[in-house]
Parts: C-alpha cells; sequence; structure tokens
C-alpha cells in the first residue's frame, strides 16, 4: 500500500476523527486566545513575559510574537504526527492509535502551558 492510499485509509478511521479535529481545535482555540486576551496589552509593549520561574520570578522576556511559538509548536506536531500515523495506518494499527492519542495529549500540555503563559501576562500587564 502507498503512502497516500496509507493516509487516505488513515483519515476514514475513528481514531483521526477522535484525535485529529480536536486537536486542530485546540491549537485553533489558542491562537485565538492569544489574539483575544494578549493582543491588545502585548502589542504596545517592547517585551512580553515568556517564562516564569518560582525561584527567580519572570526569567524570559521575548516580542509579542514569540508567545505565538506555543501555537506553531501544536501544528507542527499535529502535521509530523499525522503524517507518521497515516505512514503506521497499513502496517500497525494500534501504533497508529497510540501516536494519534499522544498528538492529543500533546496539545493538550501545550494549551495547558499557553494558558499559564496567558496568565502570567494579564497578572504582569494587568
Amino acid at each position: 500500500m502507498t503512502f497516500l492510499k496509507s493516509l487516505r485509509s488513515y483519515g476514514k478511521s475513528a481514531y483521526f476523527r477522535f484525535t485529529f479535529i480536536p486537536a486542530i481545535l485546540i491549537v485553533g482555540l489558542s491562537a485565538g486566545a492569544i489574539y483575544w486576551l494578549l493582543f491588545p496589552e502585548a502589542i504596545e509593549q517592547i517585551a512580553v513575559p515568556l517564562h516564569y520561574n518560582i525561584h527567580f520570578g519572570v526569567d524570559r522576556y521575548g516580542a509579542w510574537i514569540q508567545i505565538f511559538t506555543i501555537p506553531f509548536i501544536g501544528a507542527m506536531i499535529i502535521l509530523i504526527n499525522t503524517l507518521a500515523a497515516g505512514y503506521l495506518w497499513s502496517r500497525d494499527k494500534m501504533l497508529s492509535g497510540y501516536v494519534s492519542i499522544a498528538m492529543l495529549v500533546m496539545q493538550v500540555l501545550l494549551a495547558i502551558a499557553l494558558g499559564f503563559i496567558i496568565l502570567l501576562n494579564l497578572s504582569y500587564y494587568g
């Protein structure tokens, strides 16, 4: 089976529907939350906090555009894991399902991290 046929077959599976679509929604909502909650305050700042350490406080600043690295990483994870799951679909469906579920778990963890960064920025400037 060629890669494209395997990817097409994976696209029709339940694993795809129950992991890919929520992962895309999480990335979209993450980017939307940045625009909705941080964009008005962050665009006016020279540097925004990007990381918080409990021992030293804010230890990494950057341009406001760098906040979008988390949704970008999430989109790259979706792309790579979807291609990997599609490739594995014709060889081992269970492993392909594990890759799909791992993609969704990674998206949830990235959304939690972004939520903390948004709260940090809101408390810092708000």
